[in-house]
């Protein structure tokens, strides 16, 4: 069975895979001359070659809703860092964290996937909507020296283009979309 993936951001990047200064000087434009429009360029273009890759950056921590136990759970949004914690609702409706021991974290694979341990079976279960949440940190770190320099190049790009063409700028460019093709994740989610 698939199930529809429900996940969230539940706590941004504390950073971008490129700043206001790398911005000005790609454009060439004085810094002064700045209405502030770079600065919300870069977190709208980041966003929009996050969803395009199906990829996170920078470090952020995501949230995944479960209706019920998957065979492995496959976590979108890779690389995938850590698994902060599982809860799920069990039979009775109380919420319950299964013990680390009792999973295993494949973070290798992209995406990152979460497997029972070896003879261990998921927990009964209460039949409701979101049973299960998966808390997990995804990204290529925390600062911008950690996202790799295409990813980054092709962010400057978006950013410029979108400062170019403020009245219309919908979509993602094709020659930036090329350079991110390596970098998407092409894998279905579903469980």
């Amino acid at each position: 069975m698939t199930q529809s993936l429900r996940f969230s951001i539940t706590t941004p990047p504390a950073a971008e895979p490129v700043e206001s200064a790398d911005v000005w000087s790609w454009l060439h434009i004085d810094p002064e001359t700045d209405d502030g429009t770079i600065d919300r360029l870069i977190p709208a273009s980041r966003q929009a070659a996050e969803n395009y890759t199906r990829r996170a950056f920078i470090t952020q921590t995501i949230t995944l809703k479960l209706d019920c136990w998957p065979c492995k759970i496959v976590l979108p949004h890779p690389p995938l860092i850590d698994v902060t914690s599982i809860q799920y609702a069990d039979e009775a409706g109380a919420t319950q964290t299964l013990p680390a021991d009792q999973y295993l974290v494949d973070a290798t694979s992209e995406p990152g996937v979460i497997a029972p341990a070896y003879g261990v079976s998921w927990p009964s279960l209460r039949a409701q909507r979101n049973a299960v949440t998966v808390t997990y940190r995804a990204g290529y770190g925390v600062n911008k020296e950690a996202v790799p320099d295409e990813i980054s190049q092709a962010i400057l790009m978006l950013v410029a283009h979108r400062f170019a063409n403020r009245e219309g700028a919908g979509g993602m460019p094709e020659h930036i979309a090329q350079m991110l093709n390596a970098y998407r994740v092409y894998q279905t989610l579903g469980a």
